[in-house]
């Protein structure tokens, strides 16, 4: 009954604009898919694509960021670079380079679900998809990107060692507030080294 709800609400989504880029989606798809435990990521998968943070659980929160460029240099919102007190925030960037011979969306979720084998997370994967590609469904499943180079190029930072503004010069009245940051000096981690809690990072 669950998977059947999921997919009517894909189809009634896809009537709807895309809510965001295929490569986003795509770079998403990718952590899920080439991560220890696929299951945790898709768990904390946010349901919306609107959200702040791609994974969130809470105290542990990752902000998947891609590049077309080969550059790590990505466009941030404040609250994505300023944790909380008792939270960690990490960043992923890849490189994601439109390829004839890669992988597409619906061969990353294929493998997903494979690995996943838990009717209720699928049905998770499909609804967000439907809703996220909305009317560019059929097109956005089949842009294929090089998947070796974006798997080999998948680095994760600490948001407390990337360059950003901070919260206490952001005046209250200022909102949304978005800038650059270049990430190529910044040294890389390893997720499951600063877990706090275990229920995200350790996934990855």
């Amino acid at each position: 009954y669950r998977i059947f709800k999921d997919f009517v609400e894909i189809f009634r989504s896809i009537s709807n604009p895309p809510k965001t880029t295929v490569q986003g989606l795509w770079c998403e798809l990718l952590l899920i898919e080439t991560s220890s435990n696929p299951k945790i990521l898709l768990d904390y998968w946010h349901s919306i694509p609107e959200e702040k943070f791609d994974f969130n659980a809470d105290q542990e929160k990752i902000e998947v960021k891609s590049s077309s460029t080969l550059e790590r240099k990505h466009i941030f919102t404040s609250e994505q670079l300023n944790a909380s007190a008792g939270k960690k925030i990490i960043i992923s960037s890849i490189f994601a380079k439109q390829s004839t011979s890669g992988k597409d969306i619906a061969t990353l979720m294929e493998s997903i679900k494979v690995k996943v084998n838990d009717q209720e997370l699928i049905g998770k994967l499909l609804m967000i998809v439907g809703e996220t590609l909305g009317n560019a469904l059929e097109q956005g499943l089949s842009i294929k990107f090089d998947y070796e180079l974006a798997k080999d190029s998948i680095n994760f930072y600490d948001t407390s060692k990337i360059s950003k503004i901070e919260e206490l010069h952001i005046p209250s009245s200022v909102s949304e507030v978005k800038y650059k940051s270049d990430l190529t000096n910044v040294e890389t981690i390893i997720p499951n080294k600063i877990s706090i809690t275990g229920r995200l990072f350790s996934g990855v």
